[in-house]
């Protein structure tokens, strides 16, 4: 065979070995990190889309305002847990500060230390830092890690993302700054079984229809209602909401001139206490009850209603045991009056961020893990609220959910029914009203004389 020959065959069978190897590099590479499909299932469609390899690092700085042992907290180190091993570059600093976050973060923000993410009442925050916090417009318009199609606002309840952007318009800031999460309500809380017994086929919606119930539950032996010192001032601050509005109740308390009084919307308001006493609806031990001989009223089975927060069915849960039949309904409307049903209080805390953290992107991206459904369903299973739409609240308090989703309008704590001259001189004559140890005309004009004299 000739040197050509030799050359040729040589030359064929190295391009033939060269097809063969180039045909094995052209199969698609394997994925360096190895994706359990049941995982993925289980995890949600959001976290199969971080499938990809995160671009995040860096380090996120997070003082909670939960201490370590809270259930609250073993749920949020959860979160960032899924966190850290989504975006692997990325530490999560976590300091439990506990209640008394508060009085740190301001400083620390101030002073330009290493923060990104604090949770607290937003209300105080709002006040306290203001332009220091991060606009989180990205994050609301951003996709859900629940559920992508979504994003992370429509995934939130939108009275929450309503009163959230309140509190930025309170304080002439434009957007979103925080991310509210454990809401609470504050509702007529009521006895099922009773209501039942009685022969009461729906909640309340107006005063009429409150009026109508007590009578039915007096008649079929229990106590409508109760309430003890820590909250005496409730149903009677919220009758003046739904009357006047929280805006004029605030005039109200403040009038020097006595003068507001007169209203006849307030003048109904005292009237209608005066006449549920009259008719025997609220509990004689009203008169010496301290906190908490009320809420034990309900518990024991010993009276039907008491107005309080969505936090009263865990205080007194070593009471009732887990199968009280727990029921809510908002205050009802008022004859002639000016407020509506879905004004509510409600509120709860809030996760905000710095405006100078280095580490923007982490930084959002943590915070949707805090309120993803994953997060929020492990809240609902410890009995605590959810913030999330679709996210079934604890059975004590399901009714309380429907609420606040319905919620339009935020009232202040109290309805504005606050102030010195509230507590020493409204609150304790309205008491008497309720024990019957005065009358409503004797109500309005003490309110009209102490009004012009009491300030100074």
């Amino acid at each position: 065979m000739n040197i050509k020959k030799i050359m040729a065959l040589l030359l064929t069978t190295l391009l033939i070995m060269g097809t063969f190897v180039g045909c094995g590099n052209n199969k698609p590479k394997e994925s360096s990190k190895t994706v359990d499909k049941n995982t993925e299932k289980e995890n949600g469609s959001g976290e199969e889309a971080q499938e990809k390899e995160s671009s995040l690092s860096g380090e996120v700085v997070y003082w909670s305002m939960w201490s370590e042992n809270e259930p609250q907290a073993k749920i949020l180190k959860g979160a960032i847990e899924r966190f850290e091993k989504a975006n692997p570059d990325v530490k999560v600093d976590v300091q439990w500060q506990g209640r008394g976050v508060r009085d740190l973060v301001i400083p620390a923000i101030e002073g330009g230390q290493k923060l990104d993410i604090f949770d607290s009442d937003p209300v105080g925050m709002y006040t306290s830092l203001g332009k220091s916090l991060l606009n989180l417009d990205e994050l609301y318009s951003s996709p859900s890690i629940s559920d992508p199609s979504k994003t992370l606002a429509e995934t939130i309840l939108p009275s929450l993302v309503k009163w959230d952007k309140s509190l930025a318009d309170g304080v002439e800031l434009n957007g979103h700054f925080s991310v509210p999460y454990a809401p609470y309500a504050v509702t007529w809380f009521y006895n099922k079984d009773h209501f039942e017994k009685a022969g009461i086929k729906s909640v309340p919606k107006t005063w009429e229809e409150l009026d109508a119930a007590c009578a039915s539950l007096k008649e079929a032996g229990y106590k409508p209602i109760t309430v003890d010192d820590a909250y005496y001032s409730m149903m009677f601050s919220y009758y003046l909401d739904r009357a006047i509005t929280n805006d004029e109740v605030a005039k109200l308390v403040s009038d020097n001139t006595g003068e507001s009084w007169d209203n006849p919307l307030v003048v109904q308001a005292i009237e209608a206490f005066e006449d549920f006493h009259k008719k025997g609806y609220f509990a004689p031990e009203i008169e010496t009850n301290k906190y908490p001989a009320g809420q034990q009223q309900v518990a024991l089975d010993e009276a039907t209603m008491y107005f309080n927060g969505t936090w009263l069915p865990a205080e007194v849960s070593a009471t009732t045991g887990p199968d009280f039949n727990w029921g809510q309904f908002t205050f009802p409307t008022v004859p002639n009056g000016k407020g509506k049903i879905t004004d509510l209080t409600f509120g709860g805390q809030a996760f905000l961020a710095n405006a100078k953290t280095d580490n923007k992107e982490a930084t959002l991206e943590l915070l949707k893990y805090f309120v993803d459904t994953k997060t929020q369903e492990a809240f609902a299973e410890e009995g605590l609220t959810a913030c999330t739409v679709g996210t079934k609240w604890p059975d004590s308090i399901a009714d309380a959910q429907a609420i606040v989703s319905e919620a339009d309008k935020n009232i202040n704590w109290g309805a504005n029914l606050s102030g010195d001259f509230a507590e020493a001189i409204v609150v304790p004559e309205m008491v008497n009203v309720m024990i019957g140890k005065s009358t409503a005309k004797e109500f309005i004009e003490k309110m009209k004389k102490d009004a012009k004299t009491y300030a100074k």
